[in-house]
């Protein structure tokens, strides 16, 4: 367990070499980055195809961002007095032509987590099925 005191301001826990891996291993990978993008475009597709039938729109559409775990969050271990939050990386889309809302926002330990919520509910609202709302799932 890493500990911290706060006295000194110091951590015991990993190696500036341990943390570099970790954040390495984390993500995204090469086929984590190309899923990403592959769903970057199929996005902008559903994007252009709605414009092209009805030119209403917002100027942020498919603004698409991804937030990486701060400092202490890849430090942590699972047991860190909660600094490992299940939320640490996140993708965030902001689009008003797909999706039920406006704004979304999905999030995991782990890059790949929060991606393949993307996905699945990316894709599903591309094909029209908005029954899968992004903030009601587990």
């Amino acid at each position: 367990m890493t500990r911290y005191n706060t006295d000194s301001g110091s951590w015991d826990g990993p190696s500036p070499e341990e943390m570099a891996e970790r954040v390495r291993l984390a993500g995204p990978t090469p086929d984590e980055w190309t899923r990403f993008m592959s769903l970057r475009g199929e996005l902008f597709a559903a994007i252009a195809a709605s414009l092209a039938e009805d030119g209403h729109c917002k100027s942020y559409e498919g603004a698409l961002s991804i937030d990486l775990p701060n400092y202490f969050e890849d430090k942590a271990t699972s047991d860190d007095y909660g600094w490992h939050r299940a939320d640490a990386w996140s993708i965030t889309c902001h689009c008003y032509l797909v999706g039920p809302n406006r704004h979304y926002r999905w999030a995991g330990k782990k890059f790949s987590e929060a991606l393949q919520k993307a996905e699945t509910d990316l894709r599903a609202w591309i094909r029209g099925d908005f029954s899968l709302r992004h903030d009601e799932r587990d």
